[in-house]
């Protein structure tokens, strides 16, 4: 167990919207629309504070606990406060019980970060909608 992440990729924003909400997609849907394995991380607690902020910001709901198993979508705004929050140092460890101990932001945490900042961008641009999701 533990916290895993990934980012998806949406190609519909009436299915973005029901992920964001909950809803249940069809295996046809799921196909033609989503792509899953976009982008991958595993205890990236430093990544996982930052959208859990974000999340905080949109729905007002600052329990951390409720940060589990929910889409949030990134817009081109965030992407580049993420990626200027990156290049300032300013992403923090975020705490929990399954995040695991790592506690440095590591340059190579960083490359990858900002690989991930340049191709959902890429994907927003082209009119995508980026979802980021958690579970521990």
């Amino acid at each position: 167990m533990g916290l895993d992440m990934s980012a998806v990729v949406v190609k519909n924003a009436e299915i973005a919207d029901r992920m964001i909400a909950g809803g249940i997609l069809t295996d046809t849907e799921l196909a033609q629309y989503v792509e899953y394995h976009f982008e991958y991380w595993r205890k990236h607690h430093h990544l996982h504070g930052w959208m859990q902020r974000l999340y905080a910001e949109r729905t007002g709901d600052e329990n951390p606990d409720n940060f589990n198993c929910v889409y949030v979508k990134l817009t081109e705004d965030d992407l580049k406060r993420l990626a200027d929050d990156i290049l300032n140092n300013r992403l923090v460890p975020t705490q929990g019980f399954f995040f695991g101990s790592h506690t440095e932001y590591h340059a190579d945490d960083m490359a990858k970060d900002m690989g991930f900042i340049g191709k959902a961008m890429a994907q927003v641009l082209q009119g995508n909608i980026v979802l980021y999701h958690s579970w521990w």
